[in-house]
């Protein structure tokens, strides 16, 4: 086998190599593929934990990720990994108590070469700078650098022109971003994607094209090119997966759900040349059987049927524990969805095997996996089998999801499941310390009151529990007003004039000495929407308090265009009933980003803000609650707060 030749890149890009902590041990002679490679990573105090992966490219694929096995020697980590066979290029992962050491930005990037010419490796290099590496400045830390990235390329295409062939997709990308306005990317990706066409690439090839041009244009453009492209290669693939989402959109479009099921039955098969697990094919092939599925509410054998056919089995099996749960809470069918439950937790304890993210080796997925899906199917079946009067089932199940989940104890809705199963074993003295527990750390609710007082009531035989109930709303209240009151913040509000969907215009200035609700959202944003029924119950509260308003700004939407957006909200608000006034950010004429969410210095969304009568900003929220009770609670809380200060 030959040689083969490593460099590493540290020196290169400007930084010391006597900064790094990662040490190589294998020497650059003796470094051959489908070998171990050895380095040493120091240890510097007794509390360290440390845990290494690697990253690799192999030919033109994607970013790789594995583990690496360490073994501590004195003071030092030593790391071992078998180099995979046709790698070019690789960056190794150190955490260091969790953090990464990113070694300044730049990573522990390293390129393999079995001849001095060949200039392959290098290109993979940049990868790691580009934005295909974006597990690579997501998950090694290192800096994305395009201008570096683009340069690599033209050096190397100089020298070795048959690479640009290889790696065009790459370059295209690093030149539209660094770029954008260079007539090269459109001239090279016009005679790119008619070269693909001509030559009867596989359809993805022409699809990633398609996509890195759409990413360079502005949202006028978008649109007109979009379709085209699209149309294209759905005619060059009649049986590919362009085509396939095309049928797709249109049945989606069709409100009779029979004759969706009759052409559904053929889907598949008329389509044979498309990859129905990616997106946005699956996403529209799985809304297809959802659709369907529907029609069939009290058939659940049914809609099982349907849900076996979804081409995500991680959505698959969450639609049946949600189905399990439906069934149960609110269908009165108890056996029905103890079947699904089972049927779910044993897809679910296989699917630890079946998905790997990038940038997470098998014990991260593992760890992730059964905490945030798997332990929601235990719940759901404590919950089942408590219906059931199964109740030392039930405990056992939920000690289950505890051992899954970590033991969250802000889970509110959990919190209140662990309550109630606990008195159904009559477990009372648990239940009150459990209670008081979740009570002081701001994650009860009225059920977990009524629970201990039920709890209360079984053992000291008291027949009147409203005062007890009473002093734990009390002690609830204060601790919120004590947890809101530590985030009061003090900042200007900026004042605009945004229309409504009714075409009103309203400007925040005018509405001085009140108390303004700001709720900054996208129809895109699915926590955005997880909190409006929460929302809805807040503004019901305060429905006839003319001092208190509630504006939904609408922003950061794809399509910008007012009018369409009027539409679109409109018919969505009228559909799930919402008693919100929704105002439209509009994009700045100078730079194309959304005027007011930028004002105000959103970073992601839902925010919300609460101004008070003077004008100022007092409160800031960013994100979502796992209860709807929980989200009125404390937007409750911070408008209480405000009125008591004038």
């Amino acid at each position: 086998m030959k040689p083969i030749l490593l460099f590493l890149f540290l020196s290169v890009i400007s930084f010391n190599e006597a900064r790094a902590q990662l040490k190589m041990l294998t020497p650059a002679s003796d470094i051959r593929q489908s070998q171990y490679i050895v380095f040493e990573y120091p240890k510097i105090s007794e509390k360290d934990t440390v845990e290494a992966n690697f990253a690799f490219f192999s030919g033109d694929q994607d970013i790789s990720f594995k583990e690496i096995k360490l073994t501590l020697v004195g003071n030092k980590y030593i790391g071992t990994f078998l180099l995979p066979e046709n790698t070019t290029a690789f960056s190794i992962l150190i955490k260091r108590n969790s953090i990464i050491d990113n070694n300044h930005g730049v990573g522990y990037v390293f390129a393999i070469s079995s001849n001095k010419k060949n200039f392959s490796p290098f290109l993979q290099y940049a990868r790691f700078y580009n934005s295909r590496g974006f597990a690579a400045y997501n998950f090694l830390g290192i800096k994305e650098d395009k201008s570096k990235s683009l340069d690599v390329y033209r050096k190397c295409f100089l020298s070795e022109p048959n690479l640009k062939n290889i790696f065009i997709k790459d370059y295209l990308t690093a030149l539209y971003t660094f770029e954008p306005n260079s007539p090269e990317f459109n001239t090279l990706f016009l005679k790119t994607f008619n070269k693909f066409k001509a030559e009867k690439r596989p359809e993805e090839d022409l699809i990633s094209l398609m996509n890195i041009y759409l990413s360079s244009l502005s949202e006028k453009q978008y649109k007109s090119s979009y379709d085209s492209l699209y149309h294209v290669i759905a005619e060059n693939y009649p049986t590919g997966y362009n085509a396939a989402c095309e049928k797709a959109v249109k049945l989606d479009r069709v409100k009779n759900i029979d004759s969706v099921e009759r052409v559904f039955s053929t889907f598949k098969k008329d389509f044979d040349g498309a990859n129905f697990h990616t997106y946005p094919l699956n996403y529209y092939y799985d809304n297809l059987v959802m659709k369907i599925a529907g029609k069939y509410s009290s058939d659940y054998k049914k809609i099982l049927k349907f849900y076996n056919e979804m081409s995500d089995v991680i959505g698959q099996t969450l639609y049946i524990s949600t189905l399990a749960d439906d069934l149960s809470q609110y269908n009165n069918m108890v056996d029905q969805a103890d079947s699904l439950i089972r049927i779910a937790i044993a897809k679910g304890d296989s699917l630890i095997a079946y998905h790997e993210p990038i940038g997470m080796n098998k014990s991260d997925w593992g760890q992730y996996y059964q905490k945030n899906f798997l332990s929601n199917f235990y719940i759901t079946y404590a919950k089942i089998l408590l219906l059931k009067n199964e109740n030392i089932l039930a405990l056992k199940a939920f000690r289950t999801f505890e051992d899954l989940s970590g033991n969250d104890l802000k889970n509110v809705s959990a919190n209140s499941v662990c309550l109630k199963i606990l008195n159904a074993n009559r477990m009372f003295n648990e239940v009150l310390e459990q209670g008081e527990r979740f009570i002081l750390l701001d994650a009860s609710s009225k059920q977990i009151v009524n629970e201990m007082g039920n709890a209360y009531k079984q053992l000291f035989q008291a027949v009147d529990t409203v005062a007890y109930k009473n002093s734990l709303i009390d002690k609830m209240k204060n601790i919120k007003y004590d947890k809101v009151k530590v985030s009061v913040v003090d900042l200007p509000s900026h004042n605009f004039i945004l229309t409504d969907l009714a075409g009103r215009k309203i400007e925040l200035a005018k509405l001085k000495d009140k108390i303004i609700v700001l709720d900054f959202w996208a129809t895109w944003c699915g926590p955005c929407k997880i909190s409006f029924p929460g929302m809805q119950r807040a503004v019901y509260r305060y429905l006839n308090d003319k001092e208190v308003v509630f504006l939904f700004v609408n922003t950061w939407e794809n399509n910008g265009d007012i009018e369409y957006r009027k539409k679109v909200l409109g018919k969505f608000i009228r559909d799930n009933q919402y008693a919100f006034q929704v105002l439209l950010d509009e994009k700045s004429m100078i730079d194309d980003h959304y005027k007011v969410v930028s004002d105000y210095g959103v970073s992601g969304i839902p925010t919300k803000l609460v101004i008070d009568r003077k004008g100022r900003i007092r409160f800031k929220t960013v994100g979502i609650h796992s209860t709807d009770e929980e989200t009125v609670d404390e937007i409750s809380t911070m408008i209480e707060i405000l009125k008591e200060e004038y």
